[in-house]
């Protein structure tokens, strides 16, 4: 569902919409903004979790998981372990996670520890940003150096004459200028998070939405239909996260049944309720709290460590959600 997936923006992965609300999360990218419909909707599936897809033949993907519960980075150390020292290095890591100190794991405790990794994840690759776009060495970006970063620089003064370049380096100002809160015509670490993720803001949220607008919408009336919505894909054609969306359309954004996303049925899809890391705390505490007392234990989590952390001896094909009360 989109709701569950988070939207970021496209100066960074160089399109309007990057999904994965995950989401996704996955799905990365050209110069110019994606040419086509369906190009939007995949890039609006990657998630702020994982660069992993959230789910693999109808079944939530372990990638994704542990990506969200570790932060991409320490997840793809885990999967060099032994399942020992994989055990063993979650059962350090869970008194982390118990922020009141009671000895079990919360709903709440654990969405505030996924929602960490989420803000981590995307703190990371805005500092890779900077450390690549910053040529004077402040810690800054102005917009000369991010325009010389993303769209290249030429001595031509026309530059540049292609109009959707022109109007894709219209866009990327007006977003920078209300990045930039200070008005020093630059942007520090946290103005770039908004940049890169203007759904993070609400004085942001309304360019992401004219962003997405901009793409999808092409008939120029500043809606979405199902047309649209769907792009270069059939009623009965495309993968299952576009049957998915389709079925969304009408299920869940579509709320005055015209067949047209409208500006506030657009922000329930393009700005979602944050909900990434509360739905995949749900998910992991759903495969993992055996006595169903909603909390979760510490032999809970390592009897389920393969849910939480990959491993060199983690089966990614197993069924995840295991009931082993022999073992417990």
């Amino acid at each position: 569902m989109i709701d569950t997936e988070a939207f970021s923006s496209v100066d960074r992965n160089t399109s309007f919409v990057t999904m994965s609300f995950g989401v996704q999360f996955a799905l990365f990218f050209a110069l110019v903004y994606a040419s086509t419909v369906s190009a939007s909707i995949e890039q609006h599936h990657a998630h702020h979790l994982s660069t992993h897809p959230h789910y693999q033949g109808g079944e939530h993907n372990p990638e994704y998981d542990h990506d969200a519960f570790l932060g991409p980075k320490q997840a793809k150390e885990f999967e060099t372990l032994s399942e020992e020292e994989a055990k063993k290095r979650l059962r350090a890591m869970i008194p982390k996670l118990d922020t009141n100190k009671d000895g079990e794991i919360s709903q709440a405790e654990l969405e505030a520890w996924i929602d960490k990794q989420r803000k981590n994840f995307m703190y990371d690759a805005v500092d890779e940003d900077i450390e690549e776009q910053d040529q004077d060495g402040d810690e800054l970006i102005s917009w000369n150096e991010y325009m010389k970063a993303r769209f290249g620089e030429s001595e031509n003064e026309d530059f540049p004459k292609d109009e959707v370049l022109k109007d894709q380096i219209r866009k990327s100002r007006r977003k920078f200028e209300a990045a930039d809160q200070d008005k020093d015509g630059k942007m520090n670490r946290e103005e770039y998070v908004l940049f890169q993720h203007p759904e993070e803001a609400e004085y942001m949220e309304k360019i992401a939405i004219e962003e997405i607008v901009d793409e999808v919408d092409k008939d120029g009336d500043r809606l979405i239909s199902i047309k649209e919505f769907l792009g270069q894909y059939g009623e009965n054609q495309g993968p299952e996260w576009v049957q998915k969306e389709r079925e969304n359309l009408a299920r869940t954004f579509d709320t005055n049944g015209n067949g047209k996303l409208e500006f506030d049925e657009i922000h329930k899809w393009v700005i979602p309720a944050r909900g990434e890391s509360r739905e995949e705390a749900e998910h992991l505490m759903e495969g993992t709290d055996e006595d169903a007392n909603g909390y979760l234990s510490v032999d809970e989590i390592i009897l389920h460590y393969d849910l939480f952390v990959g491993s060199k001896a983690t089966d990614h094909g197993e069924t995840l959600k295991r009931m082993r009360h022999d073992e417990f």
